[in-house]
């Protein structure tokens, strides 16, 4: 490879000709209707300062690449690297040199832009969507050291020929591999998306949670249900039902899937069967709205049989609601249950008497003299409880954020899928863990422990014997 020093200009500074060469890869040549330019990337920043002179921190990398938006045409789209999160801006292709250069000339010190060959240029703007694109020359600047350095390296017909990269987009939004697509007649019917297969205003974040969750389940499944062709699935107060819908249309795909959605309100129910029924199958004959509360659904009633697998949902049930669901699918020997719990009110008036009391939680005092801890702290308590509990039955769990917290404030998700073959080692082991957990913070009260300890669920279980006995 050649060096720097082989190709530096000594008519005009590095920074000068690397410029020079951005601004005519900007330029359409005749006829074209695309500018040769294809990347631009600047690294290794000191510090960057904006149009204004004021310092920007922080900003770890800047990537730029055309666009082409449906109204106001060819972009720049540049993105802003932060430590901690990216900012995105389109300029117009007569404003991005400015911007550049003072990126350069007051932080970045190297840069790499690359060109597009000839022949691509020629290509029609709405084809470029799904073909491949040939770089012909790639222009690098390095200002680490004096004045700097650039160089250019051409690539010969030979190179250009064999030289393919795949799919160059320039449509700004970018086709993602989802499992729900936009064009899904059931989002349209619950009016997610409009005719067209766009997200409806304020319902982008719906879609994102949506495919984020049957992409969460579509994974457990993997792990689950071997050899099974048939699945189970219950969704505890579904409200209108966006999840029941997507869960069943994605795995009727594959499997021979069951589905009923629990909710409590009169006018949901009727509303979601409806829909269910004007969409044809696999939602026509397979896909059931009751009415119900968690606490007082009958399971019997859910169609949960050994030959399936059996999944049951309770996303942002409210409370103890969350609890119910749990006993519930622990009672019935569920194969997966899967919890997005919210509003745990039912811990947080004893951790507010205990913190009060002052000797009841002596080590945490300090901690807990602060309100939102105490708010956070009853989430993580309750929830620990949920998952000792499930591990007791036999469960292999997870908790985790399924979703950043900038599409929903209630984004921790417990997933329990059970355990082949579970054999319950210590029957007082995994209690005396829950009991010591609660007397640590002054919690006498939890209603998952009291329905699964004391109110027999336990023994309910379908547990295998004890391996000395």
């Amino acid at each position: 490879m050649q060096e720097f020093d082989d190709f530096n200009d000594d008519t005009q500074p590095p920074l000068n000709t690397f410029i020079g060469a951005l601004r005519r890869s900007l330029q359409p040549s005749e006829g074209a209707e695309i500018p040769p330019f294809l990347k631009l990337v600047l690294t290794d920043n000191k510090q960057i300062l904006d149009s204004d002179n004021q310092k920007i921190k922080d900003v770890k990398l800047i990537s730029a690449r055309l666009v082409n938006l449906k109204i106001k045409g060819l972009r720049v789209q540049v993105t802003y690297k932060y430590t901690t999160n990216d900012q995105v801006k389109n300029y117009q292709l007569t404003e991005i040199v400015n911007e550049i250069e003072t990126s350069l000339v007051n932080g970045f010190r190297r840069a790499i832009l690359t060109t597009r060959c000839a022949l691509m240029q020629h290509i029609p703007t709405h084809l470029l969507t799904h073909s491949l694109t040939v770089s012909d020359a790639i222009y690098e600047l390095n200002m680490k050291r004096g004045n700097g350095k650039f160089r250019e390296t051409k690539k010969s017909s030979s190179q250009l020929a064999v030289d393919v990269s795949p799919l160059y987009d320039l449509n700004h939004d970018r086709k993602k591999n989802v499992l729900i697509g936009m064009d899904s007649a059931f989002l349209k019917a619950l009016k997610v998306t409009t005719v067209e297969g766009k997200p409806r205003s304020g319902m982008t974040d719906k879609y994102k949670q949506i495919n984020k969750f049957v992409e969460i389940i579509d994974n457990l499944m993997t792990k689950v249900g071997v050899g099974k062709s048939s699945l189970n699935i219950v969704d505890m107060g579904c409200g209108m039902g966006y999840l029941t819908f997507a869960m069943h249309e994605h795995f009727s795909k594959s499997r021979n899937t069951t589905t009923t959605g629990v909710e409590a309100r009169d006018s949901l129910v009727s509303q979601t069967n409806k829909v269910a029924a004007s969409l044809g199958p696999p939602f026509t004959s397979q896909l059931h709205f009751v009415r119900g509360t968690i606490s007082e659904y009958d399971m019997q009633r859910s169609g949960a049989t050994h030959e399936a697998v059996n999944v049951l949902v309770a996303l942002h049930a409210c409370n103890t609601a969350t609890d119910d669901a749990i006993q519930a699918g622990i009672s019935n020997n569920f194969d997966v249950i899967i919890t997005a719990p919210c509003c745990h009110k039912e811990v947080r008036p004893q951790l507010d008497a205990g913190y009060a009391a002052a000797d009841a939680v002596p080590a945490y005092a300090s901690m807990l003299r602060h309100n939102i801890y105490r708010e956070r702290t009853a989430e993580m308590l309750t929830d620990s409880i949920r998952a000792l509990v499930l591990e007791d039955a036999g469960y292999e769990v997870t908790v985790f954020e399924f979703i950043g917290g900038e599409h929903t404030a209630k984004n921790v998700m417990i997933t329990a899928i059970k355990r082949d073959g579970y054999v319950r080692a210590d029957y007082g082991k995994q209690q005396a863990a829950v009991t010591e957990l609660m007397k640590q913070f002054g919690i006498t009260k939890q209603s998952l422990v009291q329905s699964y300890y004391n109110g027999s669920a336990a023994k309910q279980l379908p547990l295998p014997k004890r391996r000395s006995e």
